[in-house]
């Protein structure tokens, strides 16, 4: 082990009284979308198959926050909504709920 290895490890027991690596990457919260995420999650309910650059737009205008559809479609994932390609609609995208992406569900 480096001497400067040992200082970092004094200087934290002595600052923590544990030497148990600390917490990495990004801290815990929701983000800039998590303020939002009410309204994003009304307005894909009430419109299934809104698109991603349409939600970012909306999103925008309503409420002043610039994201990218990329990010938008990252958050709608991670609270249980998933794409769902639908050929027999005039337009063919929809966000379902993965709960309910099943043959014949209905669509959020």
């Amino acid at each position: 082990m480096s001497a400067s290895t040992s200082v970092r490890l004094a200087q934290r027991m002595a600052a923590t009284g544990t030497l148990e690596p600390v917490r990495q990457g990004r801290p815990p919260g929701g983000g800039k979308l998590a303020p939002h995420a009410d309204f994003l999650i009304g307005w894909v309910e009430k419109q299934g198959d809104i698109t991603m650059p349409e939600l970012t737009a909306k999103l925008n205008a309503k409420r002043g926050v610039t994201v990218h559809p990329a990010s938008l479609s990252r958050f709608l994932l991670a609270r249980g909504y998933s794409v769902k390609k639908r050929c027999w609609r005039p337009r063919p995208v929809a966000l379902t709920l993965l709960r309910t992406a099943g043959l014949g569900a209905a669509t959020v």
